[in-house]
């Protein structure tokens, strides 16, 4: 009977003690996920604990559930849909500056993961504006158009995430163009420069022409930048006025706008 008795013992999984380093623990964690559109879904899971590595992986498309085995503590949860997922680092997601951003479904929860079973619902949201511009009498196969900001992507902790942003905007002849723009919280730091391009057998050089405040406009027209899903922007950039318009969409509601400059 003795012998029957510590046999059980040993096949038990091994428990943690109070005398034990707890965050060495492991807790099971069920996540289920709400897609914003189909196709692949990259995840992140980073850790408060020093030294703890992060955790990286795909849910395919078809997949809802995933379970995961993770150390007791705070851990912060991203996950993305988008056509660029290499974007997705330690930090959040980003693009590199004079990177197109590309169209991003994505969310952030903040998990206690602290003993026995965890499980949440994560559900994707919008987060990128399509903003259409129309340079009309400002369009000129001489100029390059580039939108330049101080946010560069999703922080793991849902934030816009501070850093250089610049694309270079690809300008039909018609004066039409369209870029993808991230969340950007309270910042009014977009804005958008214009540069003649000069090019001779001795040297190449660039001017700057003009620069609208663009993020200004945007904030002044009401554009809600904290919405759960973001809206999409058409706009019409000239010389003596400027129209921002966030145009009905399942996003948003219709915003007008102007300025003299």
């Amino acid at each position: 009977m003795v012998l029957a008795v510590l046999a059980g013992a040993l096949m038990l999984p091994a428990a943690c003690t109070v005398l034990e380093d707890r965050t060495k623990c492991e807790c099971s964690l069920t996540l289920h996920f709400e897609r914003a559109r189909p196709g692949e879904l990259y995840w992140m899971m980073v850790s408060d604990v020093p030294g703890r590595e992060a955790r990286y992986g795909v849910l395919e498309e078809g997949e809802s559930l995933l379970d995961l085995e993770l150390g007791r503590g705070n851990w912060n949860l991203l996950c993305v849909q988008s056509d660029s997922p290499a974007f997705l680092t330690a930090g959040g997601f980003s693009v590199k500056e004079g990177d197109a951003f590309p169209q991003l479904y994505a969310a952030s929860l903040a998990l206690k993961v602290f003993g026995g079973e965890v499980s949440d619902t994560v559900r994707l949201h919008k987060e990128h504006a399509v903003t259409y511009v129309s340079l009309r009498d400002l369009y000129s196969t001489d100029l390059s158009y580039e939108i330049v900001g101080s946010i560069c992507g999703m922080g793991v902790d849902g934030r816009p995430l501070d850093g250089p942003f610049r694309t270079v905007l690809e300008v039909s002849e018609r004066g039409l163009a369209s870029v993808n723009l991230p969340r950007q919280g309270d910042s009014d730091a977009l804005r958008l420069e214009i540069y003649s391009e000069t090019d001779s057998r001795e040297r190449s050089a660039r001017t700057l022409v003009r620069s609208f405040a663009l993020g200004e406009y945007i904030l002044a027209s009401g554009f809600d930048w904290s919405a759960p899903d973001l809206g999409d922007l058409s706009m019409e950039v000239n010389y003596t006025r400027t129209v921002v318009t966030a145009f009905p969409d399942e996003w948003h509601k219709t915003l007008d706008f102007s300025l003299s400059l």
